[in-house]
């Protein structure tokens, strides 16, 4: 039940984090991230881990940042960059991520089931993807980026629904495949969405 929570408080995060970009890199990780941290303690500490409420509420307010991003934000999408990443930027990127998910597994044995969900869900990968593409790319085309990964991000909630469901079923292994792909079938239904946008 955290999960849906966690990926909420990361929307808010992401719609934060573009608005800012605007004006500048600096301003957009500090701001997102106060925003994080802030939406994360009030969600630990009310403890309110109903899985359905929170998955339709997540929704409801991922459908709508996006149409705010699209109708009243206006960013218009971006073609293709030719521009490369460095390997510095992957690598950068790779132990940003690697080292949130290995400080999860170790708070899991200090902290409640439900603040796990929702630290599991730090944007690590939204994070880093946004800086690097506003550095390497440009500004805008960060933006527009963030835009999709806004209604993108569902893939995780499906993931985590998945786990939910199968692992007290199935067991870890066969549970991670069905929900591996469920999530996958989820991403390649939802690619048809984003092309007619684009």
């Amino acid at each position: 039940p955290g999960i849906p929570i966690g990926m909420l408080i990361d929307t808010f995060f992401l719609l934060i984090f573009i608005l800012l970009l605007k004006y500048s890199l600096f301003l957009s990780i500090a701001g997102s991230l106060l925003a994080w941290f802030v939406l994360a303690i009030i969600a630990a500490v009310i403890k309110f881990d109903q899985l359905i409420p929170h998955t339709i509420g997540y929704l409801l307010i991922t459908a709508a940042s996006f149409v705010f991003l699209e109708k009243a934000v206006v960013i218009p999408s971006q073609n293709r960059s030719g521009k490369k990443y460095s390997w510095k930027q992957i690598l950068l990127r790779a132990l940003f991520a690697g080292g949130v998910v290995a400080s999860v597994v170790f708070i899991s044995s200090i902290l409640h089931p439900f603040a796990v969900g929702i630290i599991s869900t730090f944007p690590a990968v939204l994070l880093s993807t946004m800086v690097i593409l506003a550095v390497n790319q440009s500004r805008e085309f960060a933006r527009a980026t963030g835009k999709v990964l806004v209604l993108s991000s569902t893939n995780i909630v499906v993931y985590g629904l998945g786990v939910y469901w199968s692992y007290p079923r199935y067991g870890i292994f066969i549970g991670t495949i069905i929900s591996f792909l469920l999530a996958a079938a989820w991403v390649w239904g939802f690619r048809l969405f984003i092309h007619r946008l684009s």
